[in-house]
């Protein structure tokens, strides 16, 4: 049997490639029969779904997508499927309902606006993203650490999206935002999962570090805690702030 992937398959497939390649030096994949498909990276810290254009009539496997998609070819052959494929990265049905079903938080829309300005050559130099919940505003902050409370630096910046009820924080790579496709996007925020999703693709995210509630520290600079400049000068020297 013969499956043709389309245009529309091939990038998203070059996207995951494209996206994970960092934390996986091959990325598995397994072409499930039917429409929906799933990867997960090998930390399993990182889910994305999607549908293709038609139904696949077979499992394919493959252990270096990236190589497959090399081949400059739409065709996926049944007969050439990978035969060790136990070895290999997969999502379980578990652990896919397990990123799909945690409890939801809030739901806003991250627009190409946000994306573009988020990657814009002025804050690539910023390795994380907050988004917080604070003070009844939602906002995205970015900075090049992910702790708060007293920890506080200059080199930050922050930009205003909207209003929140709720009060929240997670911290995730910016790195990944960077390398999602460049749609609008609605955002959920679930427990300990980021979601993004732009019709039938969903790329979800687990935080690197997330707060809630009261657990949720305010931002200060070391000089709101300590007044002793010679203190003050050698925590910077120490890089502590």
């Amino acid at each position: 049997m013969i499956h043709y992937l389309t245009h529309k398959d091939i990038t998203i497939l070059e996207h995951i490639v494209f996206l994970c390649e960092k934390s996986a030096k091959q990325i598995h994949f397994r072409f499930s029969k039917g429409k929906k498909q799933s990867y997960i990276s090998p930390k399993k810290d990182i889910l994305i779904t999607f549908e293709l254009s038609t139904s696949i009539d077979f499992d394919y496997f493959t252990d270096d997508l990236k190589s497959l998609l090399g081949q400059n070819t739409n065709k996926i052959e049944s007969n050439n499927s990978l035969e060790d494929f136990e070895r290999l990265v997969l999502p379980t049905k578990e652990e896919i309902k397990d990123f799909e079903n945690r409890k939801k938080i809030l739901e806003f829309d991250f627009s190409f606006e946000d994306f573009k300005k988020i990657n814009s050559n002025k804050l690539s130099k910023f390795k994380y993203i907050n988004i917080m919940g604070v003070d009844k505003k939602l906002s995205y902050r970015l900075q090049n650490h992910i702790w708060d409370w007293w920890r506080d630096e200059n080199e930050k910046t922050i930009i205003q999206k909207g209003r929140s009820n709720l009060k929240f924080r997670y911290v995730l790579e910016r790195y990944y935002l960077s390398r999602l496709l460049p749609n609008n996007f609605n955002v959920t925020l679930r427990k300990k999962v980021i979601q993004f999703t732009h019709k039938h693709l969903n790329y979800y995210f687990l935080p690197e570090i997330e707060f809630h509630g009261q657990g949720v520290k305010n931002f200060y600079s070391i000089s709101n805690k300590v007044s002793d400049e010679d203190l003050i000068e050698r925590y910077k020297k120490l890089k502590f702030v």
